[in-house]
């Protein structure tokens, strides 16, 4: 027995010995090999600031705040986060592949005397590294690098003269809007032709001005993707004269309340500015000091007009609520409900309708949708073919109320103009979902001239 109690500390020793020597130690020993191998000597996680003296002389630095970075040279702002973690990470990754002993007066020989560019890269605790950037060896993908004050000549990879050449627009936040999406209760939106307002009440938003029901999914579209456009040139730090860049007579302004303080964000988009064949728009946010121009395609996703917010469907029921529903002009049925049997043919009650002919009606009369919108009122119906309809589809409800829709004359490309009985616009509406309407009463017509089988 006591010879197996020595075996078994022999082995359990053997045992601690491959774990702790073999395994923990060869991961220490892996980790002192990468870390000697490291340019600079310093972990990504303590690095406190990091400063680009580019050959040019423009000097940019940023530094650590917190959790996050902020430019602090040569002007006080904001980062991109993911081109700044990807430039401090290159030099914190950075590899010795050579080391070449020379004399300082051979440094030229490198591109390093004088040199293209300089890093300055400081830890949290006061350790600096200054690197110094020269030539692209011989050797593909190569570069030749020293450290100030040294006469060693280091080759590693090329990537890092892109990452020192980094401009002040590559490192800076270059958001337009900036703003939680789920704050905002209260969307103003003033263009040069309306203004718009949308609001939120509980999860549900209404358009105000003007009154049209609206599309939910466009206005979180809308907010979405205002966070995600960008300024394509900083043109001025601050101004004090809101009229040199139109801002005094903006192309639009989007001011966006949040949260139960309702405080607000403003975008305001002003004057355009010709960029060779490119036109773009000065433009400033709230709360923050630049000027930056934007592209005129996010100008005019910015400067949207009531119908891109606007539901789209002509009419608007509650199948369960409707007592007749009535179709004429060029095609004519006329439906209603039997109490809970389901519905027939008005005029014939032996023709009942089933639940799936039903659906497929309601499907087209809900699919009939404005794609365009062509006039802002309804006076001149005659012009349109709508004072004496190709198609009229009204839908009464239990209380008496009737809504529905009208279709006119075709347009040169075959699609019809509609006008909605609770809003006074013309539409377009696309000629395949009226010929959905059309097609459903033909097959039901042809089913009831079927004379039944023997």
């Amino acid at each position: 027995m006591k010879k197996i109690l020595i075996l078994a500390g022999i082995a359990g020793g053997l045992g601690a010995f491959v774990y702790f020597y073999e395994i923990e130690g060869s991961k220490k020993r892996e980790k002192a090999e990468q870390f000697e191998a490291s340019l600079i000597k310093i972990e990504r996680e303590d690095i406190q600031s990091i400063t680009l003296i580019q050959e040019e002389g423009e000097i940019i630095k940023y530094e650590r705040t917190g959790d996050d970075w902020e430019i602090t040279e040569p002007v006080r702002t904001s980062v991109e986060e993911s081109v700044v973690n990807g430039n401090y990470s290159a030099f914190a990754n950075a590899k010795i592949k050579r080391r070449l002993n020379t004399t300082s007066d051979k440094l030229k020989n490198f591109g390093l005397e004088p040199a293209h560019g300089e890093v300055i890269i400081e830890s949290i605790d006061g350790n600096k590294v200054e690197l110094l950037i020269g030539d692209e060896a011989a050797t593909r993908g190569d570069l030749f690098i020293s450290f100030r004050d040294s006469n060693s000549v280091f080759i590693t990879s090329d990537n890092l003269k892109t990452e020192v050449e980094k401009t002040l627009f590559n490192l800076r936040d270059k958001k337009i809007a900036h703003y939680d999406k789920d704050k905002v209760n209260r969307i103003e939106l003033a263009t040069k032709d309306d203004t718009i307002i949308i609001e939120k009440s509980g999860e549900e938003w209404s358009m105000t001005s003007p009154d049209l029901p609206v599309e939910v999914s466009r206005v979180n579209s809308y907010l979405n993707s205002l966070t995600n456009y960008s300024a394509k040139e900083f043109v001025a730090e601050e101004f004090d004269n809101p009229s040199q860049y139109g801002f005094d007579a903006p192309e639009a302004k989007l001011t966006l309340s949040l949260g139960e303080e309702k405080a607000t964000k403003e975008l305001v988009i002003g004057k355009a500015v010709k960029d060779g064949d490119d036109t773009n728009f000065f433009a400033y946010e709230s709360g923050r000091a630049p000027v930056f121009t934007v592209r005129e395609s996010n100008k005019n996703n910015v400067a949207r007009d009531p119908f891109y917010f606007q539901d789209k469907k002509l009419a608007q029921y509650n199948e369960d609520a409707l007592s007749e529903i009535r179709i004429s002009g060029a095609y004519q049925i006329t439906l209603i409900p039997q109490d809970t049997l389901g519905w027939y043919v008005s005029g014939d009650t032996t023709i009942k309708l089933e639940k799936s002919d039903m659906n497929r009606l309601f499907s087209a009369i809900g699919g009939v949708t404005a794609t365009e919108l062509v006039s802002e009122n309804s006076k001149d119906l005659s012009s349109y073919g709508l004072k004496e309809p190709f198609l009229e589809v009204v839908l009464t409800d239990t209380a008496g109320s009737s809504i529905g829709y009208s279709i006119g004359d075709s347009d040169v490309d075959n699609d019809r103009y509609a006008v909605s009985s609770s809003r006074p616009r013309i539409y377009k509406v696309s000629i395949t979902t009226v010929e959905r309407i059309k097609d459903w009463i033909e097959e039901i017509r042809e089913t009831d001239a079927t004379p039944p089988t023997e």
